[in-house]
């Protein structure tokens, strides 16, 4: 290659690198600056992309050996194309799920909801017909800029005539090598310590393990002491074989619901129960986080997030220890979400969505579940049902579209102002409560026909709130406004009657399993966090964190709850009366007695030192 040739073709080859690393760059600016993943991610994940387009790239001197070679030419560039296709598809995926839900979508989730693509676009209201024509125009498009470009740019030219078909071979293999050794690496996990996406869609546990939990140097530590705890729990005695019954809705909301004295009738069925005086508890309660693994985790474990272990003692193992058997019917993909499945524990049955032939979240196919339930035998049941009629990604029946006009915020809510865009996802997530309270009924309606209610505690709550325009967000996982972290907390007893239930000292998602043994008379085990609320006793304060943002509400004062937090753990705190209807009236933390601010510092300290900075 002359010095002419190869001052243009080193410009070309330069344009087209720059082709496949400007879509990262912008993928990475978002995923770092806008949802505060670590910045370590950037140099790992350009390396994968490096490697992807350097594979690509090593074909074309090959492909140009001989200008007579058209089909195999668009046969590569078809496959360029889809493969830069796919990278962009997978950018768009993973913020929708950051978006969303606070985390980066597993292969295998994306897998199930491609198979499932017809159910997903009625969903999100996009006409089913319009996405296979979209992303084949999509393709299309793209396949004429790749042509356009290897039509301008001629860098392989100067190569292709220069050197033997063998060395042209040779090469194209080499360029494929690392490719091979990022895959090695993503696949192994090497890059799960820098957050780089690709390696946490592919390790999902690593995923887990990088967000909403324990990550600091002490976290063996709570390992030990709940290893040791679950060691020294002795069983109780149990008198007498209570079903337990736990319904959790997915993104459920207290304050949306008439139960709780919201203007609409959107749970007309729990309206009637507590009108009947059939419910034994109803609340509004505190969730620990904005998303749903740490949510479910402490209805299981009583615990808040920095306390998590690995070996915590759950409510479903401890009732194993009493003979109790564990079903879980489940809506939605609990199977490929980051390990949540295993983190359940042992089952005697499990089934989530993503086991059926309909859509993985309906939850018409958790009744139907339900249904298929041997009659009760007398042994001690332990049900787990999971509804996602108030997630936005479940499905909705036309009989509860009630309120108009209603649009699913998860497919964007574009080309509308901001009161437009609350109003629809306002009539939209009512509606959902509406077939949620349906649905409970209908669920506990056929748990009865089977006889597992005879004798019963049932627990309805939820793993977390949802925003629904509060601050501009829509959804959940990104923030911690109150009414992504209010949920209802309801306990109904079918058979028998049990002492006073009350949450005047404040009612938290860490209080369900302790609860739950108290009713049945069972021993609670020494590490938990939460209280049971036939107890008079009171939580000084309850925490809260998702992601880098942390605090707490104060209940030490029964006329007066404040809410501490900070965006970081590096932030000052910032402080603020709670009134009502979620509403929180600032308080300047300079009027507030130093003492106060310590003790607030204190007891967040190790909360702060859990959380990945990132740095």
């Amino acid at each position: 290659m002359s010095r002419r040739e190869f001052t243009p073709a080193a410009l070309g080859l330069a344009i087209e690198i720059a082709f496949w690393l400007l879509p990262a760059c912008l993928f990475l600016w978002g995923y770092v600056g806008v949802f505060g993943a670590s910045a370590a991610a950037i140099l790992p994940h350009i390396g994968i992309i490096l490697s992807v387009a350097v594979a690509c790239l090593g074909l074309r001197p090959l492909i140009e050996h001989r200008k007579a070679m058209r089909a195999p030419r668009l046969l590569y560039q078809a496959l360029y194309a889809s493969i830069f296709a796919m990278v962009l598809a997978y950018y768009v995926v993973v913020v929708i799920g950051l978006d969303n839900w606070g985390r980066v979508a597993t292969w295998r989730m994306i897998e199930v909801y491609l198979r499932q693509w017809q159910h997903l676009s009625t969903v999100l209201n996009v006409p089913s017909a319009l996405v296979p024509v979209a992303a084949t125009v999509f393709v299309l498009l793209l396949f004429m800029v790749i042509q356009l470009m290897h039509a301008r740019l001629q860098w392989p030219q100067p190569v292709a005539r220069t050197t033997r078909l063998s060395i042209k071979s040779l090469l194209a293999i080499a360029c494929t090598l690392p490719l091979a050794a990022s895959a090695l690496n993503v696949i192994g996990g090497k890059y799960a310590a820098s957050a780089e996406p690709i390696t946490l869609s592919v390790n999902p546990i690593l995923a887990t393990e990088r967000t909403q939990s324990n990550r600091s140097e002490g976290a063996d530590v709570y390992d030990r002491s709940e290893a040791a705890a679950a060691d020294r729990y002795v069983p109780g005695t149990l008198e007498k074989p209570r079903n337990v019954v736990v319904i959790i809705g997915d993104a459920l909301r207290g304050d949306r619901m008439s139960l709780f004295d919201y203007a609409r009738p959107t749970t007309p069925y729990f309206d009637e129960k507590q009108e009947n005086g059939d419910l034994a508890f109803a609340s509004r309660a505190y969730s620990v986080c904005a998303e749903s693994y740490c949510g479910l985790m402490s209805i299981a474990r009583s615990k808040f997030v920095h306390q998590f272990s690995r070996s915590s003692l759950t409510l479903q193992a401890v009732l194993q220890r009493h003979g109790y058997r564990a079903r879980y019917m489940l809506g939605g993909d609990h199977t490929n979400f980051y390990g949540l499945s295993e983190a359940y524990g042992s089952a005697d049955y499990y089934w989530d969505g993503s086991m059926g032939a309909e859509y993985v979240n309906d939850d018409s196919t958790v009744v139907k579940q339900a249904a298929a339930l041997p009659l009760w035998d007398g042994k001690p049941e332990y049900l787990q049902f999971h509804l996602m009629s108030t997630h936005g990604l479940g499905m909705r029946q036309e009989a509860f579209q009630r309120y108009t006009p209603a649009r699913n915020y998860y497919s964007g809510l574009l080309g509308a102002d901001t009161e437009t865009r609350r109003v629809w996802a306002e009539n939209f997530y009512d509606n959902g409560m509406l077939q949620f309270d349906a649905t409970v009924q209908s669920l506990l309606s056929t748990l009865d026909e089977r006889g597992y209610l005879e004798d019963a505690v049932v627990v309805v709550t939820g793993d977390h709130g949802e925003l629904l325009g509060e601050g501009g967000f829509f959804g959940h996982a990104k923030s911690i406004h109150n009414q992504v972290l209010d949920i209802p907390l309801i306990i109904m007893r079918f058979g028998y009657e049990g002492p006073n239930l009350n949450s005047s000292g404040g009612a938290s998602q860490i209080d369900i399993a302790p609860t739950v043994l108290y009713e049945l008379g069972l021993p609670v085990p020494e590490t938990w966090a939460g209280l049971p609320l036939q107890d008079a006793g009171r939580h000084p304060v309850l925490f809260f964190q998702q992601g880098q943002q942390l605090g707490l509400f104060d209940l030490r004062d029964p006329e007066r709850t404040m809410k501490v937090w900070r965006n970081t753990p590096a932030d000052d705190l910032q402080v603020a009366e709670v009134a009502g209807d979620n509403a929180l009236r600032p308080v300047a933390p300079g009027t507030l007695a130093t003492s106060l601010l310590a003790d607030w510092e204190l007891k967040l300290a190790p909360a702060a030192n859990t959380i990945d900075t990132g740095q």
